[in-house]
């Protein structure tokens, strides 16, 4: 197993795996955003836990607003400008792309509405979801991801990213995915 991981936000730079939020993990240690009520001694109190009363907690990261998401939570005084460190790109809507969702919308299972499909497609998108691997070798490439029933196919220029098409997932062609063989845009052009 690999010791060292390299996070999106940190732009490829190495850094041990038990200093991220990485599950993939060596071994079958849980992840929970939990609330830490108290600390005594060397004893935390914690509330929100899935887990039985004494199980060892083997490591404990401070919570930040980009990768969790709890109310009234309070961010670490080192963390607090974490978002001018990675700023979010712009996300670019193609009218095709916003009239292919709007057919959609109907069959969504967990999006409700136009506004909150666009919306969490747009914050996916912002956050710039790639690897840092597709970023320096495919980044003229088209991008695709799934949320709900959609299948998302964009492209990445600068600061900005584009939503090209809008499919239903199962009924995609999946050209964007690496190692198409139907010549998508991801074939290799040599």
């Amino acid at each position: 197993a690999k010791s060292k991981v390299r996070p999106p936000r940190l732009d490829g730079a190495k850094t041990g795996l038990y200093s991220t939020r990485t599950p993939h993990r060596p071994n079958r240690v849980g992840l929970s955003l939990v609330r830490l009520l108290a600390v005594e001694g060397d004893t935390l109190h914690l509330s929100g836990v899935d887990l039985c009363d004494g199980t060892a907690v083997v490591d404990v990261k401070p919570y930040v607003p980009f990768a969790d998401t709890a109310e009234g939570a309070s961010v670490a005084p080192w963390l607090a400008d974490t978002r001018q460190q990675t700023p979010d790109l712009e996300v670019v809507w193609s009218e095709a792309a916003a009239a292919e969702l709007r057919a959609l919308l109907p069959q969504l299972r967990l999006l409700r509405g136009e506004d909150q499909a666009r919306a969490a497609v747009s914050e996916v998108l912002a956050a710039d979801p790639r690897s840092v691997h597709w970023r320096q070798t495919r980044a003229a490439l088209d991008y695709g991801f799934s949320i709900d029933l959609l299948n998302v196919v964009c492209r990445f220029d600068g600061g900005a990213c584009t939503v090209r098409t809008v499919q239903h997932l199962h009924l995609c062609d999946r050209s964007h995915v690496a190692g198409d063989a139907g010549g998508g845009p991801l074939a290799d052009p040599s």
